[in-house]
């Protein structure tokens, strides 16, 4: 009984293995996303950065951060935005995204 159970899964394996798209192809269609977090505001904000530091492969940037206020409110760096880096990245193809409080 065993043995017949075991030839009927490989005889249907087998049955289905030419509908079934190779490894590789399926692969070779995924998208990969690279995201990277920059740290170019005031002190105040994160800080990190003072020029465009975001690695070329990046696909999504997060500009860090935007802080929070006591009344639910958001509050941006606007004196130390980064103009050229986001022209560049948005030239670029890459998403950008503006985190909110870390």
């Amino acid at each position: 009984m065993k043995t017949k159970f075991v030839i009927v899964l490989c005889l249907l394996a087998i049955s289905l293995s030419d509908k079934l798209e190779p490894t590789s192809r399926l692969l070779a269609q995924q998208t990969s996303e690279l995201s990277i977090f920059y740290c170019g505001f005031s002190g105040a904000y994160c800080g990190h950065s003072s020029t465009n530091d975001v690695n070329s492969k990046a696909t999504i940037v997060i500009l860090a951060f935007v802080n929070t206020q006591a009344d639910g409110s958001v509050k941006m760096d606007e004196a130390n935005f980064p103009h050229a880096p986001f022209s560049e990245w948005k030239a670029s193809g890459k998403k950008v995204l503006l985190s909110v409080g870390g």
